[in-house]
């Protein structure tokens, strides 16, 4: 694990493109923006975009790759002026699950909750309405934008990533609406 704990130093004081490989879940492509003891937090990146942030554990991460693909792959970025637009617009505390979502809810930003776990996958997307020591609670929107009714309570053992302020959520986000009675 030092060996982790230095690549992800490394890779976050260079900002570094890289892309970081985590066992059956998702594989993640981008920056590191921030990181603690228990989680990391991605600029996404892909097909030369700079996309949204993306949050998971450390815990998560099987091995982080940076090669000559990747590291032509920064060159095309910084050769199109997209670098300036990787950074960390908002201030997430990254102590555990609770802080973390406390950060964001203060964004007034919507949040995608994943779970990627094969057995129980889940993706919950909307606005985070309360957090506790145990779990968050969002008013889910589906694919028409409808919003629930009722509140999504999601356990932390229930989540393998979140992402946030990305272009899809965000512009979901603004033709949301509420059923008729």
């Amino acid at each position: 694990m030092e060996n982790l704990s230095s690549q992800i130093k490394l890779h976050f004081e260079e900002k570094n493109f890289c892309k970081i490989f985590r066992g059956d879940f998702e594989t993640i492509s981008g920056f590191i923006v921030a990181y603690s003891k228990e989680f990391l937090i991605i600029h996404e990146s892909d097909d030369f975009n700079i996309l949204g942030y993306v949050i998971f554990p450390i815990s998560t991460i099987e091995k982080i790759r940076r090669n000559n693909s990747d590291k032509y792959y920064h060159k095309i970025l910084q050769g199109e002026n997209l670098l300036e637009k990787v950074n960390l617009k908002h201030k997430i505390n990254l102590n555990n699950w609770e802080t973390l979502f406390k950060s964001i809810k203060k964004t007034h930003l919507n949040v995608i909750i994943e779970n990627e776990d094969i057995d129980d996958k889940t993706f919950d997307i909307g606005p985070i309405v309360k957090v506790n020591k145990n779990s968050v609670y969002i008013h889910y929107f589906d694919s028409k934008g409808f919003l629930s009714d009722e509140e999504t309570q999601i356990k932390w053992n229930q989540i393998t990533l979140v992402r946030f302020d990305d272009r899809y959520i965000n512009i979901f986000s603004k033709y949301l609406r509420k059923r008729k009675n």
